[in-house]
């Protein structure tokens, strides 16, 4: 399943899927993605969380892959050390919801901040988010269906794309990029400001509200529906 032609495109060459799979392809919105099209289910999760009142924010940074040791423990300080310091600046009526990778979280007491929380379980709670803040992770291609402000966190940027490399240019896409805690501070609480209509239009194509119904109906639907034009 492929929610746009680029992705279609990049997952098939990258993962060989071209050379071996004769089966077809469906391009159609992601089933986790149909969330972010119920206004009401955000109201009822806010309303759940007692966060009516609060403005949310949830940090979704990539796991930078270091397995050993001494690179994992740098990363878990590093990532403290900036989690601090945006806690200090939130204020109370601001609510962080962080999502690390597991290598990370373990290491890490959230109880020990103020505004900031763990992320809970459910994928369905990125939906009440005001922002997202992220960094090199594809999350971003799903929260922009949610029409809100993305925010790009890239304070190893340098490093990063000579280590590791991105399919994209991060100076492409609209989303703004801040590399401090100062100015991510500063971006969270400026409203959205850029056009991201042309990313959706790319990257967001066959997302919508019931894409889970529609891909259901082609699976169990003996007759099925058009494929690969998005249904």
């Amino acid at each position: 399943i492929y929610p746009n032609e680029y992705m279609k495109e990049i997952m098939t060459s990258a993962y060989f899927i071209n050379q071996f799979f004769n089966g077809e392809y469906i391009c159609e919105g992601y089933p986790r993605n149909d969330v972010f099209f119920n206004r009401q289910k955000e109201k009822k999760i806010r309303q759940d969380l007692k966060l009516m009142d609060k403005e949310v924010f949830v940090y979704m940074p990539t796991w930078r892959g270091l397995v050993t040791k001494k690179e994992n423990d740098k990363q878990i300080a590093e990532i403290d050390d900036y989690l601090k310091a945006i806690d200090l600046q939130l204020r109370d009526d601001q609510i962080l919801y962080v999502k690390l990778h597991v290598f990370v979280t373990k290491h890490l007491d959230i109880s020990n901040y103020k505004h900031i929380r763990a992320f809970p379980s459910e994928y369905e709670i990125l939906n009440i988010a005001d922002c997202l803040i992220t960094d090199y992770s594809s999350v971003f291609f799903d929260f922009a269906n949610s029409r809100k402000k993305i925010i790009l966190f890239v304070y190893d940027k340098e490093n990063y794309l000579k280590d590791r490399g991105l399919y994209l240019s991060l100076d492409d896409l609209p989303f703004p990029q801040v590399t401090s805690v100062k100015e991510l501070i500063k971006e969270l609480n400026l409203p959205k400001n850029y056009d991201d209509a042309s990313f959706i239009k790319k990257y967001c194509t066959y997302d919508k509200k019931n894409s889970t119904k529609l891909i259901c109906n082609y699976i169990y639907n003996e007759n099925g529906l058009l494929i690969n034009k998005g249904f």
